[in-house]
């Protein structure tokens, strides 16, 4: 089996603020992120993936640019630190 870890495409808080489970906006540009961080995936690859995802709306966003309907596990969650 094959895996590809990807996170999630740059949030926008200042620099170096610790953000842990906070649902926080993402960057204005994450969409072009977005499309970056999919072609660094082979295609062939890509097309057959089964997409999985954080329940935090800056992964999902990232998932769904990929795939409509990703498996969202409340496992990939970020740990609470707190």
């Amino acid at each position: 089996m094959l895996m590809y870890l990807v996170r999630h495409t740059p949030v926008g808080v200042p620099a170096g603020q610790c953000y842990g489970r906070t649902d926080v906006p993402l960057a204005n540009d994450w969409r072009a992120e977005a499309v970056r961080t999919w072609t660094k995936i082979p295609s062939k690859e890509a097309a057959r993936a089964a997409v999985w995802s954080s329940p935090a709306t800056r992964c999902r966003a990232l998932a769904e640019t990929h795939d409509s309907t990703p498996r969202i596990d409340a496992r990939l969650a970020e740990m609470d630190f707190g």
